[in-house]
Formats: C-alpha cells, sequence, structure tokens
C-alpha cells in the first residue's frame, strides 16, 4: 500500500509513513501508548477525523530493511494479527481481519480465508499497478505472501477469540490494583486461578500465555505471573497480555516460593499450575475443572512432547516425563502423582509447598497429598505440550540441579528415596550411579513401549543421550543428598 506510485498511494484508507507539524501533533494529542502495534493508524485516523489535510507524495521514499528469517517474519506477522484486532476492540478501528461474527464457525471463515485472499489479491493490483517489474516476484513469491498472511490471520484470531470471551463476561484475569471487594468474601470469585511462574522467560512465557488464550472454558478464571526474574518478562507481560494478573518480586524466587506466591494471590476456588515453558490443550482447564467438580481435590494430567523434531529436546522429555505419557495405565503407575492442580483451601491446609528446596517441591508436597489420603484423580486427557531444552550443556546442567534437589528432598523429607541411605555411602553411591539411571533408562523404556509405542524406535536411538542425561541427574542426587546429610540436626540443606 507504500508503493511509490501516487495512484498506489492515494488509495489508502488511511495514510501511514508521514511527518507532522508540531503544533498539530500538540492539537491532536499523543499516540495512543496502551497498544502494542497500529499506534500510527489509531493516530492517523485520528488526525483524518480532525479534518487534517495530507499531502502523499511518492518520491518521498525510505527503503525499508526487512526481516530476513522465516521465523522472525511469521513471529512479526501473528504479533500484527493481534494488533490488529486489539486496536478495533479498543478504538474502533475498521479492518477486514476483525470479523463482525459472533458466529466462531463464521468468524474463522472470515479470518483465515477472507481476510488473507481480499490481502493478497489487493497487493496484486498494487504491484501490478504500481511497480509492475515487481509482479513476477510477486508470483514466485506467493508460498512465503501466504505464510504471512496465514501467520497474521492466527494472531488476528487468537486475539479475536480473547476480546470474545471479554464481551461475554468471562473474566481470564485483572490488574493487581483492581480487585473487586467482593472477591473477598467469595462472591464472584473465579472458579480456577492459573499460575504461572516466571523467572527471565521473556523468550518462552508466550508459549504458556498464548495456550492460555486458546482455552474453551466458559467459567470464569484468571491467570497470575509470579515474575522474580531480571529480564523485561514482567514489561512485556504487562502489555501483551493485560488480562494477567502480575506479581512481582524483587529478588530471584525458587518454584516452591513462587508458586506459594501466586497461590496467596489467587482468588479461585482451584488453582493449576502452567510451566512458562509449557503450552496448555485447549481444552486443559475445562477438563481439570469438570473433573475436581466431580469431587476430587487434586487433579493429574499429562505430558506431551513440545520438541518431538529435536534429539535433546526429545531424550529431555523422555527422562524428565516418560511417567507422565498421556496413557491412563502410566499415569496410574506413579509412586507420587506430578502435574496436579489443587483445591485452593487444600494447598493452605497443607502449607503449601517447603521453599527450602530449590527443586522437588511439588513431590515433597504430592507426598503429604497421599499421606492424608487425598483423593487424587489423574486424567490422561488433562494434557500440555512441554517444550524441552535442545541445548545439550542446558539438558545436562538441567538434569544434575533436578537431581540436586531430588537428592535434598530424599534426604531431608524421606520419601521417595528413603532407599538411598540404606547400607552405607559405598552402597548408596552404587545405588545413585549405577542403579538408579540404569532402573530409570528401563522404566522410560516399558513405559514409552506400553503408552506411546510409536515412539519406541526414538526412544532406542537417543539411549546415548537419554543416559547423558539420567547419569547427569544421578550426580545431582548424589551431591544433594550427600549435602542434605552433612546439614547440622533440623535444619534443612538450602537448594
Amino acid at each position: 500500500a507504500l508503493l511509490p506510485s501516487e495512484r498506489i498511494l492515494s488509495r489508502q484508507e488511511v495514510p501511514h509513513s508521514l511527518s507532522y507539524s508540531r503544533d498539530l501533533l500538540a492539537r491532536v494529542g499523543k499516540f495512543p501508548e496502551d497498544t502494542r502495534t497500529g499506534e500510527d493508524t489509531l493516530y492517523n485516523q485520528r488526525c483524518l477525523r480532525a479534518g487534517v489535510t495530507v499531502a502523499l507524495d511518492p518520491g518521498t521514499q525510505i527503503a525499508h530493511h526487512n526481516l530476513t528469517g522465516l521465523r522472525s517474519y511469521l513471529r512479526h506477522q501473528y504479533v500484527h494479527g493481534r494488533g490488529l484486532v486489539r486496536c478495533a476492540s479498543r478504538y474502533g478501528l475498521d479492518t477486514p481481519a476483525v470479523p463482525s461474527e459472533d458466529s466462531a464457525h463464521r468468524a474463522l471463515v472470515a479470518i483465515f480465508v477472507r481476510y488473507p485472499l481480499l490481502r493478497w489479491w489487493r497487493a496484486l493490483g498494487r504491484v501490478a499497478r504500481g511497480q509492475p517489474h515487481g509482479l513476477p516476484a510477486y508470483l514466485a513469491l506467493a508460498p512465503l505472501i501466504w505464510m504471512g498472511l496465514w501467520a497474521t490471520s492466527a494472531g488476528a484470531w487468537s486475539e479475536w477469540r480473547v476480546a470474545r470471551r471479554g464481551e461475554s463476561g468471562v473474566v481470564l484475569g485483572k490488574p493487581a490494583d483492581a480487585e473487586p471487594a467482593d472477591v473477598e468474601n467469595g462472591e464472584h470469585a473465579p472458579e480456577i486461578s492459573v499460575i504461572v511462574c516466571s523467572y527471565r522467560s521473556r523468550h518462552r512465557i508466550d508459549h504458556a500465555l498464548g495456550s492460555l488464550r486458546r482455552q474453551d472454558l466458559e467459567e470464569s478464571w484468571e491467570v497470575i505471573v509470579v515474575d522474580s526474574g531480571d529480564d523485561d518478562a514482567a514489561a512485556y507481560v504487562a502489555s501483551a497480555y493485560p488480562e494477567a494478573r502480575l506479581v512481582r518480586s524483587g529478588r530471584r524466587l525458587y518454584p516452591a516460593a513462587a508458586r506459594n506466591a501466586g497461590v496467596r494471590a489467587a482468588h479461585g476456588h482451584f488453582v493449576a499450575f502452567l510451566p512458562d515453558d509449557g503450552i496448555a490443550e485447549p481444552d486443559w482447564l475445562r477438563r481439570r475443572l469438570q473433573r475436581h467438580r466431580e469431587g476430587h481435590p487434586a487433579v493429574g494430567g499429562a505430558i506431551t512432547n513440545g520438541t518431538p523434531w529435536h534429539p535433546v529436546g526429545t531424550a529431555s522429555y523422555f527422562v524428565e516425563y516418560s511417567a507422565l505419557l498421556p496413557s491412563e495405565r502410566i499415569l496410574s503407575e506413579q509412586a507420587i502423582p506430578h502435574c496436579l492442580s489443587y483445591e485452593r483451601e487444600l494447598m493452605q491446609r497443607l502449607g503449601g509447598f517447603p521453599e527450602e528446596l530449590k527443586t522437588g517441591e511439588d513431590t515433597v508436597l504430592n507426598a503429604r497429598l497421599l499421606e492424608q489420603r487425598v483423593s487424587v484423580e489423574l486424567d490422561p486427557q488433562v494434557r500440555i505440550a512441554h517444550v524441552n531444552l535442545k541445548s545439550l550443556r542446558a539438558y545436562l546442567g538441567h538434569l544434575y540441579e533436578h537431581g540436586y534437589g531430588f537428592g535434598l528432598a530424599g534426604g531431608s523429607y524421606g520419601p521417595p528415596s528413603r532407599w538411598m541411605a540404606r547400607g552405607g555411602d559405598a552402597r548408596a553411591a552404587a545405588r545413585i550411579l549405577i542403579r538408579y539411571p540404569a532402573g530409570r533408562w528401563w522404566a522410560g523404556l516399558r513405559r514409552v513401549a506400553l503408552g506411546r509405542p510409536r515412539s519406541l524406535p526414538a526412544y532406542l536411538i537417543l539411549t546415548p543421550l537419554v543416559c547423558a542425561g539420567l547419569w547427569s541427574a544421578a550426580a545431582g542426587r548424589w551431591a544433594g543428598w550427600r549435602a542434605s546429610r552433612s546439614a547440622p540436626p533440623g535444619v534443612a540443606p538450602r537448594g
């Protein structure tokens, strides 16, 4: 729409690439600061409504250095699509990406079929009239252009669904400083609170928060992001996900402390946790809430592989989450269930997660749950996909830290690792460094064979990576267990 052609420029519904007199800026006001994209469109539309004269000169040109990475290009278009809908819903901007249909089916057709077709056809006409020598390139690049248009449509669809839920009165989240008074008395409280713990998660958190926007739950619920990182994740969440309530900490919080902070801020009758690198299925919350309403104070689910084509990511999935494959048989074999949501009152009664642990806090809490004979329902259809680590160094380091936390938990709290202490240090070392990884490898092989047999060839091919991760976790367990034994009596060691 900005080709150097007077004919093309004059056909813009809202002109772009403008310069302004300072007097005009003072009279019309500033650019809207509460929108991530489209601020110039909104401002220029305001200028037109004020009767401002706009001169368009095709000789006044700049060359734009465009994105050259396919991933960056598609991501930019996706964010642009979200911005289109957000601008339209807040300011009444007229755009074909924002259908007025109440029907989700009609809106889907409008956004994914009508909108990209219209955009492609209009651009074809502009290139043919304004820069005909670029027409062969336009046609040759049609697949890439369509990918970008569909990415814009995907962003528009995601934001349209959020806007639609807002219009129907469903509350995803409220700013922390705008809590309604009646929530304190339990009136109109959300059914369930989703807590996302964030630490230096700027480049991951879209996985979690984006998937929460796609939830099909009709009842009211809220999103709470507990951020303790030193990056710009908090500012990004506040800008890109205004429906989320943000809880900030001036110091780094380990998972247990972050989870407890989220529970304290929650208003829901039930509390669920989603990792910042987890992608929840659209029915994740609805199925959880349904199980809770059947009378289960705790509900567990399954985890699928979010990096199926990456060898390190898939090995990481096998090592960490083979016990959480989406299979009723595999889930029921867990000695201590994981990936749980809870009644909020139950969590308060159990005392929350042990904050002195760096990892393994959910294992300790869920062990307490079993000791009190709390009913736990495990549903393999309650799923999230985990975006696993792809760097070998990060994978091994993470598993060492994870094993260290479990070693501390086993030494300080008893379950699940009392067997480590039997027979003195030499036998404990043999159990942890030899028997543990061998047993874990065999258990993973069995789970994959029974719960997801089509992944069995991948498990066998990736055995060297799986074993490297298991040995790293075993080394961490050994170090954590020894640290727990060297702590003074009655004092839990720091993770």
